[in-house]
C-alpha cells in the first residue's frame, strides 16, 4: 500500500480512541480515505469494513490494509443463513407467487403483502408490526374497515414470512433481504472476530444494517455525508443522526 498523506481535518479521526466515532464530511473530502487511515493507524486491531454493495467491497479490498475484512452485510448474512436457502433463493418476491401462496386473485392485497414484508425486512424490528403496513402509514386514524383489512393483510404477511424462512417450503422464495433479516434478528455478536466495525456512507444504510452495527460491543466508526443521501427509496435512514450515535 502506497504511503498516504493525511490532511489536518482527517488526523483527529484517524488518531481517535473513541468507542463510537462519527465522522460527518462532504462529498470529495476523503471519507473512505479517512477510514483507511484509521485502519492503518490501528493495524493491530482486526476490523470489519461494512460495504453497501459488492462493487464497493471489491474496490475496498485493494485500498484497506490486511487487518481489515471488507464485506457487504448480505455477504455476512449469506455465510450464516443465506447458504441454507440456495435451493429456494430469488432476487425479489413475485406478486404471482404471493397470490398463489395465499390463494387470492386480489392483486391489491398481494401488493400490500409484498410491500409490508419488504418494509419489515428493511427495518430494525424483530417482529412484524402495524408500522410496516406501508399503505396506511400516512393515515393518522383508520376506519374500522381499514383496520380489519390491515389486520388481515398483516396476518397473511406473517404466514408468507413463515413460509419464506421454512427451508422445506418452496412456495415462497428466500430473498437476499430475507436472509439478511434473519441474520439481524439473530443479533449476531461480531466481537469474537473483530475489534472494530467501519461503516461508510452512513447516511444511506437501511435500519436493518444500522441495527447490525449499533448492537455491536466493539468500536464503531461511522462516516458519511447527510447531504448525499441516495437510497432513501429503499428505506434508508441517516445513521449519522441515529439516537445510538448521540454519544459519538
Amino acid at each position: 500500500m502506497p504511503l498516504m498523506q493525511w490532511t489536518e481535518e482527517q488526523l483527529p479521526a484517524i488518531h481517535s480512541c473513541a468507542k463510537k466515532l462519527l465522522v460527518q464530511a462532504f462529498a470529495g473530502t476523503g471519507k473512505t480515505t479517512t477510514l483507511v487511515g484509521y485502519a492503518t493507524h490501528n493495524s493491530s486491531v482486526k476490523m470489519l469494513y461494512l460495504c453497501y454493495n459488492k462493487a464497493v467491497e471489491i474496490a475496498a479490498k485493494n485500498r484497506f490494509p490486511r487487518n481489515v475484512t471488507c464485506k457487504t452485510a448480505h455477504g455476512l448474512a449469506y455465510a450464516v443463513y443465506g447458504s441454507q436457502y440456495k435451493h429456494k433463493q430469488a432476487g425479489n418476491l413475485r406478486l404471482t407467487d404471493i397470490a398463489r401462496t395465499i390463494n387470492t386473485q386480489d392483486w391489491e392485497l398481494a401488493k400490500d403483502i409484498v410491500s409490508t414484508l419488504n418494509a419489515f425486512m428493511a427495518s430494525k424490528d424483530l417482529e412484524l408490526l402495524e408500522d410496516h403496513f406501508v399503505r396506511f402509514q400516512s393515515n393518522r386514524t383508520l376506519t374500522s374497515v381499514q383496520q380489519q383489512y390491515m389486520s388481515k393483510a398483516l396476518n397473511l404477511t406473517r404466514d408468507v414470512w413463515d413460509k419464506m424462512v421454512d427451508i422445506q417450503d418452496r412456495s415462497v422464495s428466500m430473498t437476499h433481504d430475507g436472509y439478511l433479516k434473519l441474520y439481524q434478528m439473530s443479533q449476531p455478536d461480531l466481537s469474537q472476530r473483530f475489534g472494530a466495525i467501519l461503516l461508510d456512507e452512513g447516511q444511506d444504510v437501511n435500519p436493518v444494517i444500522a441495527n447490525l452495527v449499533q448492537i455491536q460491543r466493539i468500536t464503531q466508526v461511522t462516516v458519511g455525508d447527510r447531504h448525499q443521501q441516495l437510497y432513501r427509496f429503499r428505506g434508508a435512514v441517516d445513521a449519522l443522526n441515529s439516537p445510538a450515535m448521540r454519544d459519538a
